[in-house]
């Protein structure tokens, strides 16, 4: 088939991916990476182009101009992927000079020696050199939640640099076309792969930014803007999953409640923009006083939440304790002011309910309070004689 007739269908249906990127854009215009992949596309349109002018055009025009415009598409389809992702997509020095010797090879080929193998060769190994770099973006996952689109464009672009690899054999052993102006059934085969792979390419990355786009929605909807710790309803939620695992594995969970003492006096004395800074750096503080596995949220205003996960048993104490003396130690606070907390603490108890859990914790928490603050109480397992018929009521053991 002649290849001009190709091109013009390859034409056509990169337009199409064209318009789809507008139309996504104007349904998801805070979709990183769009952009950077309609430039993609418009990079490969110019390449057909240039493609297209083959007979009617100088060579050296033809070939540098074309498959440097494919390479361009390529790297923008990376940095698409890379904003995607949220990384830095490192294309400097390494696509530069890339590119100078893809085009410096491409024009060496074409002037000093007309060898349409060489071409070949040196445009899928130039573009398979581009596609190899972004395996590497592709390689780890963000999170979790993407883990199966990740595995699928790392394996797309694994299989698009053997294909480009493996064009090169091809190439020497069945000699194309010359003129390629018709192409033979192997190369035009080649072509056809070669192009749907690429559009494979553009779509698993717009695939990917819109995974990513739902994973930060739903991340900032469970986070609380100031703090960046859990809000109250996403931690809430993450309570009545872990108290499930809680009850199939049998390990012991541990509730943390640390309300700032005299917070309000502090935001009234010095401005909410201070307080604001104190409520974050008391966040940090909590960070480093946990582990991995355990969950930090911002309750309330100036009330926070710890749960610690497969603690050993009296974990919750000492820790409670570790938190209580690192916030009194904070120094160059608004008025060489100290942050003082008091907290209480409950543990998990077969049969708890999140909302059985939280009570104890608070009124471990009120018992902290009207001991004097900046300490901390456990709601303990025993009966207090002074608890009454109150179900919810225990000894309260500071």
């Amino acid at each position: 088939m002649p290849s001009r007739e190709i091109y013009i269908g390859y034409l056509l249906l990169l337009g199409l991916c064209l318009i789809g990127t507008y139309v996504t854009y104007s349904r998801r215009s805070a979709l990183r990476g769009i952009s950077d992949i309609r430039w993609a596309i418009i990079s490969g349109l110019l390449g057909l182009f240039f493609m297209l002018l083959r007979g009617h055009a100088p060579l050296p025009l033809v070939s540098v101009c074309g498959q440097s415009s494919m390479l361009v598409g390529f790297a923008f389809l990376h940095r698409a992927l890379a904003r995607a992702l949220d990384r830095p997509a490192r294309l400097f020095p390494f696509f530069p000079i890339l590119l100078v010797v893809f085009a410096g090879g491409l024009a060496c080929f074409s002037i000093v020696e007309n060898n349409l193998n060489a071409r070949l060769t040196v445009a899928s190994l130039g573009i398979a050199i581009m596609l190899a770099w972004t395996v590497r973006l592709a390689a780890h996952p963000v999170n979790t939640g993407m883990v199966v689109p990740m595995r699928w464009m790392h394996r797309l672009l694994l299989l698009a640099v053997a294909l480009r690899v493996i064009r090169v054999p091809i190439t020497l052993v069945f000699d194309p076309n010359p003129n390629l102006v018709v192409f033979d059934p192997i190369q035009g085969l080649l072509v056809y792969i070669l192009v749907l792979a690429a559009m494979a390419q553009a779509a698993g990355t717009v695939w990917i930014a819109i995974c990513c786009q739902q994973e930060f929605d739903r991340t900032r909807a469970d986070t609380d803007g100031l703090t960046g710790l859990l809000n109250r309803r996403a931690f809430e939620e993450g309570l009545t999953r872990r108290l499930e695992q809680s009850c199939s594995r049998g390990s012991e969970i541990s509730l943390l409640l640390i309300d700032l003492d005299f917070f309000k006096g502090m935001n009234d004395e010095f401005g909410h923009l201070a307080g604001d800074t104190v409520l974050q750096r008391v966040s940090a503080v909590l960070r480093h006083s946990v582990r991995n596995g355990d969950v930090l949220a911002r309750f309330g205003g100036d009330e926070f939440a710890v749960l610690l996960c497969s603690a050993e048993k009296g974990q919750g104490m000492v820790v409670a304790e570790r938190i209580r003396q690192s916030l009194l130690n904070m120094k160059n606070l608004p008025g060489g002011r100290k942050v003082t907390a008091s907290l209480g603490v409950s543990t998990y108890m077969p049969g708890d309910t999140p909302l059985m859990l939280i009570e104890r914790a608070d009124r471990a928490l009120y018992r902290s309070k009207d001991l004097g603050r900046n300490r901390l109480t456990r709601f303990g397992d025993e009966d207090d004689a002074s608890a009454g018929n109150d179900p919810l009521a225990s000894a309260l053991i500071q």
